[in-house]
């Protein structure tokens, strides 16, 4: 389909923009933790944005790159997306590749991020808990002009910069929350204060015993 660079397409299939490539397993004995050859990259290594690196391969045999957007097609994690890094995928991951001309990876990210739990739910229909090459490529995705595409992924890094600067302060806080309880109490395991203790159940209204929520 010729489409004017930037134009705004309306709803497509992701198979019409994309190329996807499914993960293959290398042979287990061309694997090493050790540094050598491409970095590999299973299911067990997506992290909240970016895979982390602890594995290479000598060998090897279905390749992603920088730009792609990974997905977790087997197991409990399917749907989950990464964008990706230069790396072999495993059997467990696809890497979706977006034609650039007319999709913006970070754009592709954040749609496939929406789109977890319904791959999922598709995945636990087959026998073997898989997301298909055709589940992807059927699914349906806006496509606004390229500019617009660009603009709400970096709103949305944005915003997700905020939430993980919110999540370290809601840590740092109970960091903060525990630490403050030590200071004024000491470890309640130890109880090097020697503060008195009771029983719980010394300290409840009788009237009113604990119950507990269904």
């Amino acid at each position: 389909m010729s489409v004017a660079v930037g134009a705004a397409l309306g709803n497509v299939k992701l198979g019409d923009v994309t190329e996807i490539v499914m993960g293959q397993a290398p042979p287990g004995n061309e694997c090493n933790h050790n540094g050598r050859g491409t970095v590999f990259v299973k299911a067990g290594e997506f992290e909240d944005r970016r895979p982390t690196v602890r594995e290479w391969t000598t060998k090897p045999l279905k390749l992603a790159r920088v730009g792609d957007v990974l997905v977790c097609v087997v197991g409990a994690t399917a749907g989950k997306v990464n964008e990706s890094i230069d790396c072999a995928i495993g059997r467990s991951v696809a890497a979706v590749r977006p034609e650039s001309v007319r999709l913006c990876s970070k754009y592709l990210y954040h749609f496939l991020g929406t789109q977890v739990m319904r791959l999922r739910a598709k995945s636990q229909g087959l026998a073997q808990g898989v997301i298909t090459r055709e589940m992807l490529q059927e699914i349906s995705i806006p496509l606004p002009a390229l500019p617009k595409q660009q603009w709400i992924a970096e709103v949305l890094d944005k915003a997700d910069a905020l939430r993980a600067k919110r999540c370290a302060a809601l840590a740092q806080l109970d960091s903060l929350t525990q630490s403050m309880f030590l200071d004024m109490f000491g470890d309640p395991v130890a109880n090097p204060r020697k503060l008195p203790v009771r029983q719980m159940i010394e300290l409840v209204d009788s009237a009113r015993p604990i119950s507990y929520g269904s």
